[in-house]
């Protein structure tokens, strides 16, 4: 496992060392690298000395395309994982093309999860060139929370936007753009139908693959 060793890679990386033992997985290696490094020689080196057969990388967009093409310049036969971050994002694929093809990732939200998020999908390829990828699905969704509070809340009043937004059940509409494809937050301040899916590369889109009920193609064996 390497990650680049800001918050967002630090805490994610730490989150799943801890869930590692329960699901039967060895971690033989846990590097943090500086994010925005040039040269990934020296970090592969060590994953190649490391005998892991799978890397998960937990990178910002720039850092995951020169692990990735570093990898395949070492030709190390390993199975290239992601944690979200550039990895979900249409510039990794223009950037490192076949090379992304049957690599796999987790991300918060994906383009495929419903037929309405679909919907807006088809729409914004149409205006952009480019599938809507989970942070700008998240933006939507959130912008409409917003709104949707700000109505609720009838006034600016930040206390009672607050409070709308903290008894909002929405299952439909602008929630098919959020984790589960539902909105509900709890006591903790996080959506209680927020959940991960598993995502492929896959003829140049990415795909859901996992689990069982966001899958919308299989996985494919590389």
């Amino acid at each position: 496992m390497i990650f680049e060793n800001t918050a967002f890679g630090t805490s994610t990386s730490n989150g799943l060392k801890e869930l590692a033992p329960s699901e039967g997985v060895e971690i033989v290696m846990f590097e943090p690298y500086s994010a925005g490094f040039t040269d990934a020689s020296p970090l592969i080196n060590k994953v190649k000395s490391s005998g892991a057969n799978a890397l998960f990388s937990v990178s910002y967009l720039n850092d995951l395309i020169l692990i990735v093409r570093t990898v395949r310049q070492f030709g190390l036969n390993v199975s290239i994982n992601g944690g979200s971050g550039g990895f979900v994002m249409p510039d990794f694929y223009k950037n490192v093309g076949k090379l992304a093809e049957g690599l796999q990732g987790v991300a918060h939200w994906n383009h495929d999860v419903s037929d309405d998020a679909q919907k807006v999908n088809v729409e914004f390829k149409k205006r952009t060139g480019e599938f809507l990828f989970e942070y700008a699905g998240g933006l939507v969704a959130q912008t409409f929370m917003i709104a949707d509070a700000l109505e609720r809340a009838g006034s600016a009043d930040p206390q009672k936007v607050r409070e709308a937004l903290s008894t909002l059940d929405v299952s439909s509409g602008y929630a098919a753009m959020a984790p589960g494809g539902k909105v509900k937050f709890g006591p903790d301040g996080k959506n209680v139908y927020g959940r991960p899916v598993g995502v492929q590369w896959q003829n140049g889109d990415l795909v859901s693959v996992f689990p069982k009920e966001d899958a919308r193609a299989p996985l494919m064996k590389t």
